[in-house]
């Protein structure tokens, strides 16, 4: 389960945070994706020790092909950290329904099977001294988190001990 290995930087009921995200999602407020990208690298920092002498891969949750922000928010907090970012490896399908509105279990049945590996991007390679992050914005069940592992896993064959996942709050 990826919600074992989802590193939150803030509380989510932080109504400063809540308001920020809300600015960088729909507001195009970039500057709060460099401020969630710094206190992000920060954070993986103090992970150096447990991720010593391995590549890490940081791979931003795509957005709705469908959806109508003309950016992903998820990839400028990636690109705000300096590591090495890999966008686009994911696609998400546009035929799902956004989730805010739903509870927990169709939450996760919205999102099955609704990553695919996007096969024009120069494979990332699954060796076990990498170690491979998604970055979102927020975490409420851990569905899309959960089905972007999966879908790592099976079409790259990347272990599942090399995945984790950090989102700005939860």
């Amino acid at each position: 389960q990826i919600r074992d290995s989802i590193l939150s930087i803030y509380e989510y009921r932080n109504p400063q945070i809540n308001k920020m995200l809300w600015k960088l999602k729909y507001h195009h407020t970039h500057d709060i994706a460099k401020l969630f990208g710094k206190v992000l690298t920060v954070e993986l920092s103090h992970m150096s020790g447990v991720w010593e002498n391995k590549n890490i891969y940081l791979i931003p949750i795509p957005l709705n092909s469908h959806d109508k922000r003309i950016y992903n928010h998820a990839e400028l907090i990636a690109n705000a950290t300096k590591l090495n970012v890999t966008p686009n490896l994911l696609v998400k399908s546009s035929n799902k329904k956004q989730a805010h509105t739903k509870n927990k279990k169709e939450r996760f049945e919205n999102i099955k099977n609704s990553f695919s590996i996007n096969r024009k991007i120069p494979e990332v390679e699954p060796k076990e001294e990498c170690i491979y992050i998604l970055i979102d914005d927020v975490c409420t069940t851990g569905a899309t988190l959960q089905e972007a592992k999966e879908t790592l896993i099976k079409s790259l064959n990347i272990p599942t001990q090399n995945i984790f996942a950090v989102v700005v709050a939860r």
